[in-house]
C-alpha cells in the first residue's frame, strides 16, 4: 500500500491536472503496477467488507444519546467498541492506521444515521477540453 505522503503529493500534483492528463497518469499508474493489481486478494477483501459492514451495523444500532458525546466528530469503531474519536477525519485516520495498520476499523461521522451513498463517475466521461 501506498504511504500517506505519496498519495497526498500524487493528489496535489493530479489536482493541477487536465481530464485527459488524469487520465493519462491513472493509465500510467496501473500500467507501471501489475503486483498491485495482482496483490487483491478476493477473500481478503471480502472479509475486510464483511467486518466492516458489522461494524458500520453496530454503530447504526446504537441510539442518537449513546452517539451523542461524539456529535460533530469523526469516530473509529473496532470490535463492537468505539477506539477513537476526533473532528479532523484525517488525524484520525492516521492515529488508526498506526494503531491498527492491518485491521478494518470503520471511520464514521457520529451523526450518521444511515451508510452514506455514492455516485461514481467515469473518467471516461470526463469532458475533453481543448
Amino acid at each position: 500500500m501506498l504511504e500517506e505522503t505519496t498519495i497526498t503529493t500524487i493528489r496535489n500534483l493530479a489536482a493541477r491536472l487536465t481530464p485527459v492528463e488524469r487520465l493519462e497518469l491513472i493509465r500510467t499508474i496501473v500500467d507501471s503496477a501489475p503486483a498491485l493489481a495482482d496483490h487483491a486478494d478476493d477473500a481478503s477483501d471480502a472479509a475486510w467488507r464483511a467486518r466492516l459492514a458489522d461494524e458500520a451495523a453496530y454503530w447504526y444500532a446504537r441510539s442518537a444519546d449513546e452517539r451523542a458525546p461524539y456529535t460533530g466528530q469523526y469516530v473509529a469503531v473496532f470490535k463492537h467498541a468505539v477506539v477513537d474519536h476526533d473532528p479532523d477525519r484525517r488525524a484520525l485516520y492516521l492515529r488508526v492506521r498506526r494503531r491498527w495498520p492491518d485491521s478494518p476499523v470503520l471511520l464514521i461521522e457520529a451523526a450518521a444515521e444511515h451508510p452514506p451513498e455514492f455516485t461514481v463517475l467515469s473518467p471516461l466521461r470526463e469532458r475533453i477540453q481543448p
